[in-house]
């Protein structure tokens, strides 16, 4: 469970250090639970400029997509535009009932969004279409 587990001060100059760590240790907590996760990206994610760090960032998106839980996909530039090109969005499901939320940032800002709302259902809308036109990372990698 993620809940209350975010530290992170918006006060002074951004750690970048800390913050990767802070996100290598959510990771492991989500490897450790198993908890299945579809990851969706853009081909654009990974067509930016990540200078010698691509290789090692393609070798990291693989591990994860071996595991048996993880579906890893690339929506191609060939796919055209579509609803959630410019978004990054995550799904919080708690296990204790509380409200399912979706955080939403976008170049305009970001924010928290009940999943049973209408903006929310028109996410995750967006989503399922988004994910429709993807391929698995092992067929964009080829």
């Amino acid at each position: 469970m993620i809940e209350r587990t975010t530290r992170f001060s918006y006060i002074g100059e951004i750690d970048w250090d800390e913050s990767l760590e802070f996100r290598m240790e959510r990771r492991q907590r989500w490897i450790d639970s198993e908890r299945p996760a579809l990851i969706v990206m853009g081909e654009e994610a990974l067509s930016r400029r990540l200078g010698h760090d691509r290789e090692a960032v393609l070798a990291d998106l693989k591990q994860v997509a071996a595991l048996p839980f993880a579906d890893v996909r690339v929506i191609p530039l060939a796919a055209g535009r579509y609803d959630l090109q410019p978004w990054q969005l995550n799904l919080f499901e708690y296990d204790n009932g509380q409200e399912t939320v979706i955080n939403v940032e976008t170049v305009r800002g970001g924010g928290f969004v009940p999943a049973d709302s209408t903006r929310g259902k028109f996410l995750a809308d967006a989503f399922k279409e988004a994910s429709r036109i993807s391929i698995a990372l092992e067929d964009f990698i080829q």
